[in-house]
């Protein structure tokens, strides 16, 4: 099934601010996407 999500260390130093945002708002995002995910398997199966 799905692999779990492993939390990611916060990265120190200016290029990985950026970073760090990006997990920000992505962790809001994530059960917009598992749902969309899970749906698009869900077709995936029913079409074999």
């Amino acid at each position: 099934m799905a692999t779990p999500i492993k939390p990611t260390p916060l990265l120190k130093g200016k290029s990985s601010e950026r970073f760090n945002r990006l997990l920000a708002s992505n962790k809001k995002a994530t059960k917009e996407v598992k749902e969309r995910i899970s749906s698009i398997v869900k077709k995936v199966l029913s079409n074999k």
